[in-house]
């Protein structure tokens, strides 16, 4: 064998060698084993026992084998015949974070408000679907509610701030609430409050004040409002 052909020879093994690792690394043909497009959903619900037109936050997280996948578009919505309390969903971001989460807002409906029902909520992306179930419990408040609002609920600047007012009046509406304590929290998202609780003046209104985290990424805060004793929340997005 001629140096020509012996090098010719090596220089075949050497491409074959780096072929067959570049397969075990990456997968070749219909049956590789490298790198699928296989994505797993999670849901969750925080809180899953809310009363009537109380709110719940509703997260799905889409991962691989590589872990948390950002940019993963999500459809949230109710399974067939799992809207018993008439809830409404709204989606605050379909499209997945940098943590790989997507997240949506649950508010509790008044069918049958004497009786505890279960809402059933999905969210997919392709390939893979989750539920989650959220317990709207009987309606026996005889106390107050509280609504929550932010102003303005777009920030012009990362770091910029928001009115949290939150109004509360008797279970009937008949009027306003003075003296009551309201518990405020981020219950997603960054961002910083003035006060946690705050107690309502004359008209029934307490408020704090929302700071954003600064920084160059845009976001979201979800701020939940809530009354002593009561197991759901009002809840109010802040994006900038």
């Amino acid at each position: 064998m001629t140096k020509s052909t012996k090098a010719k020879l090596s220089q075949t093994l050497l491409l074959l060698f780096l072929f067959t690792l570049f397969c075990c690394l990456n997968g070749c043909g219909p049956e590789g084993g490298g790198a699928t497009d296989d994505k797993s959903i999670s849901l969750t619900a925080t809180p899953s026992d809310v009363a009537v037109d109380d709110m719940s936050i509703v997260e799905a997280y889409v991962q691989d084998e590589y872990g948390f996948q950002p940019g993963i578009n999500v459809t949230f919505g109710f399974v067939e015949n799992g809207n018993n309390s008439g809830a409404s969903l709204r989606v605050v971001n379909r499209t997945t974070d940098l943590s790989g989460r997507a997240v949506a807002i649950y508010a509790a409906g008044d069918n049958s408000p004497g009786l505890s029902v279960q809402d059933v909520i999905y969210a997919d992306v392709e390939g893979s679907a989750s539920s989650v179930i959220i317990n709207r419990l009987p309606d026996t408040e005889t106390g107050n509610r509280v609504t929550l609002s932010v102003n303005p609920a777009a920030l012009t600047a990362t770091d910029g701030t928001s009115v949290v007012t939150a109004a509360v009046t008797t279970d009937s509406g008949a009027g306003p609430v003075a003296g009551e304590t309201v518990f405020f929290s981020i219950l997603s998202g960054g961002g910083s409050l003035s006060a946690s609780t705050a107690v309502t003046n004359n008209s029934g209104r307490a408020t704090v004040i929302f700071t954003g985290p600064g920084g160059a990424a845009s976001g979201q805060a979800i701020i939940g409002a809530q009354l002593p004793g009561e197991p759901g929340y009002e809840l109010a997005v802040i994006t900038w």
